[in-house]
């Protein structure tokens, strides 16, 4: 028997004594582990409630500043007139109401308005056109001074014609503002103060003030003064007229009447 045959019987024999051991017994067979069970993966926890932003506020829009407001002009003559109803019995119905007397110490021009401002508590203002003007020279010659007569449009408000007076015809007198001034108003003369009138004027000689301009301070002023004395507001023939009017803060003099004139 060759070598090689009998390591392969060798070979072979040790297999079969390694299978079939007497008294040996099989080992059991292992058991596998069991699988444990996958455990159950959380619930999600709930998102929190989403609270909506606030909407965002605008940036204020700045308020554009004030324009300048353009000062009111004084005016540049005032005088006292009258109303005149008229008609052919010379009581109501009246056929026509007119302002009258309307004397300025300076030209006005036709087409130009006036401001009527009555001196009745319950007539209103009036805005009445110069109709027509006519010039009065006849002193000039003498030495005296020119002056101008405005014919004004007629009255048509219904509170001019329906106003009950004791003298029928004239009912009520009048201050005329030229030229016309809607924001003009009438101040009393008793109460105005010293510091609010031009420098050296008395309060007494004080006949007409208007504030144009609504801060209750005088804007233009018609006064009596009497030409032998200054200090006194009048004194017979010897007593004149001045208007006055208030210009950028300064007092300036636009007519004067002197006596006789």
């Amino acid at each position: 028997m060759t070598r090689a045959r009998l390591v392969c019987l060798f070979i072979a024999l040790a297999a079969c004594r390694t299978e079939t051991e007497p008294g040996k017994a099989e080992p059991a067979p292992v058991e596998a582990a069991p699988t444990p069970e996958p455990e159950p993966e959380p619930e999600p926890e709930p998102e929190p409630e989403r609270v909506p932003e606030p909407a965002p506020v605008p940036d204020p829009v700045p308020e554009p500043a004030p324009e300048p407001k353009t000062p009111i002009t004084a005016p540049t003559m005032v005088g006292d007139a009258q109303v005149w109803r008229q008609s052919k019995s010379r009581q109501p119905p009246w056929d026509l109401i007119e302002i009258v007397t309307v004397s300025f110490g300076v030209e006005p021009k036709v087409g130009e308005a006036v401001t009527v401002i009555p001196k009745h508590p319950t007539l209103p203002v009036l805005e009445l056109s110069i109709v027509e003007v006519i010039l009065h020279d006849e002193l000039v010659s003498d030495g005296g001074q020119p002056w101008w007569e405005a014919l004004l449009q007629p009255v048509t408000d219904p509170a001019y014609h329906d106003l009950s007076s004791p003298s029928p015809e004239f009912p009520a007198h009048v201050v005329v503002v030229y030229p016309a001034t809607p924001t003009a108003t009438l101040l009393d003369p008793n109460l105005l103060t010293a510091d609010q009138l031009p420098p050296g004027v008395l309060l007494a000689g004080v006949k007409i003030a208007v504030d144009a301009d609504a801060d209750g301070r005088p804007d233009t002023i018609e006064l009596s003064y009497c030409e032998d004395n200054r200090k006194r507001a009048s004194c017979g023939e010897a007593t004149g007229t001045e208007i006055h009017r208030l210009d950028a803060g300064a007092w300036s003099l636009v007519h004067r009447a002197e006596p006789g004139t």
